[in-house]
């Protein structure tokens, strides 16, 4: 691999740093967690320098975001059914999510005007909406650390994708 080229963001840590990082992930030191976290954290900075127009790439940086936000890796990657049993959920909570996100945080709707929005759209039970809010965003479960909240615009637009599309609410979100 002589070609090899590597790739490093001004927030990169230096080799030592990582190496470090790296030992403590993989050795199952106490704060080997924490370490993973944080490599992630550099590790998406990097990743987001090559996405350019790769699917695969913008889809596993999303995903990875969501992991250094606090959801479950193997919910995150989409490894995880959602433990009933049954039928497949009837809703994409992350879309859900996303869109509700993008309502009250970048369209700067209230709680209750975005919960209608997505209520009367999806012809969803509030108690799912609820579930869902409390599940991904801090502000609705203040036991949990920032989790999607805390994703840019640009990601939440990805994620919601074709259920902002289906919406038709992107007047709402040139607001701001």
């Amino acid at each position: 691999m002589d070609n090899e080229q590597t790739v490093t963001s001004e927030t990169s840590p230096t080799k030592e740093l990582f190496d470090e990082l790296v030992k403590r992930a993989e050795e199952g030191e106490e704060d080997g967690p924490e370490a993973a976290l944080e490599l992630l954290e550099f590790a998406l900075t990097d990743l987001n320098l090559v996405i350019g127009r790769s699917q695969a790439l913008m889809w596993l940086f999303k995903q990875l975001e969501q992991i250094v936000n606090g959801v479950k890796p193997d919910r995150a990657l989409c490894l995880e059914g959602d433990g009933k049993g049954g039928p497949k959920r009837k809703y994409n909570a992350y879309k859900i999510i996303s869109v509700d996100l993008l309502l009250r945080d970048h369209a700067n709707l209230s709680n209750t005007e975005a919960a209608d929005i997505i209520l009367t759209y999806f012809e969803m039970d509030p108690s799912t909406l609820r579930k869902y809010r409390n599940e991904f965003d801090s502000r609705f479960n203040k036991k949990s650390k920032p989790l999607l909240e805390q994703s840019s615009r640009e990601v939440l637009k990805i994620v919601a994708g074709d259920y902002l599309e289906k919406m038709e609410i992107a007047h709402l979100l040139k607001r701001q």
